[in-house]
């Protein structure tokens, strides 16, 4: 186990992780009524923000960077800010293997406290336009609705037992 606070590559470059996951949008602002026991002082206290939540990113030549997100409870759209600020380009007129190609994991937008954000949410996605996503189980099904009307053919399923297979194009 490596303890890091700051993005990272691994296994030789070949993948990079997240340190902490910077909270910057307005509106994902955690899990309500999350909270973490301590064994210190044996008591459950408040912990919306699920600081200890990481993501891993692979860089598929001819793709782009590939997004396997935890649950995303500091927010999928703070997840791929992060993704690129941490692991794409800085240059404006990046490579197509500085994009994101595809974010796959949770999503974390079920449920009525967290269904407020699917719109921007869905804004924002627009904005970093993957090729793909394939939102989990605690997306929530208005949420994976919502980005397949806005982004139509982006949105593949993602099940227990799901495979994905992303490979290096010669014609690209």
């Amino acid at each position: 186990v490596s303890l890091n606070a700051q993005a990272h590559t691994i296994c030789e470059n070949y993948f990079g992780v997240s340190g902490l996951i910077p909270r910057k949008t307005t509106y994902e602002t955690g899990i309500p009524n999350h909270v973490r026991w301590s064994d210190s002082t044996k008591t459950w206290s408040p912990e919306p923000e699920i600081m200890d939540e990481r993501y891993l990113v692979a860089r598929v030549r001819s793709k782009g960077l590939v997004v396997l997100t935890g649950c995303s409870h500091a927010g999928v759209i703070n997840v791929c800010q992060d993704v690129q600020q941490a692991f794409g380009s800085k240059d404006k007129d990046s490579k197509k293997e500085d994009n994101i190609f595809f974010v796959v994991g949770g999503f974390h937008l079920a449920g009525a406290s967290m269904e407020t954000r699917i719109q921007e949410t869905v804004k924002d996605m627009k904005e970093i336009n993957p090729a793909y996503m394939a939102p989990g189980h605690c997306s929530g099904w208005r949420a994976k609705s919502a980005l397949e009307n806005a982004m139509t053919g982006q949105v593949v399923t993602l099940g227990v037992g799901s495979d994905f297979f992303i490979t290096h194009s010669q014609d690209n």
